[in-house]
């Protein structure tokens, strides 16, 4: 996660029993085929832990959209740098204290 991200993120909770079930049934199941579908890999993820923790602390819809995206968003944003980083094909391994002027 980003700097920005993680300051804007609400830490995660563990959800209570009573809040697990939420995670299963043909509810979440149709959202995870959705997720799958759109290719939203970082919503699927993040799903089986924001779902029961919104609804234990009683979130405003809104607001487990909102977490919800935000884990795409950054999921997205460090993959992407992976990419990038592989694509630039630095060299490894170097570092300055094994360099002789």
């Amino acid at each position: 996660m980003t700097d920005t991200a993680t300051a804007t993120a609400r830490p995660r909770l563990a959800a209570p029993a009573s809040a697990v079930a939420a995670t299963t049934g043909a509810v979440f199941d149709e959202a995870i085929a959705l997720t799958r579908r759109l290719k939203l890999p970082h919503i699927r993820r993040a799903m089986a832990e924001v779902i029961p923790t919104a609804k234990a602390q009683r979130w405003e819809p809104a607001e487990g959209v909102r977490a919800l995206l935000a884990e795409e968003a950054a999921g997205r944003h460090a993959a992407s740098l992976r990419a990038r980083l592989t694509r630039a094909a630095f060299p490894t391994g170097k570092t300055f204290h094994i360099w002789n002027e």
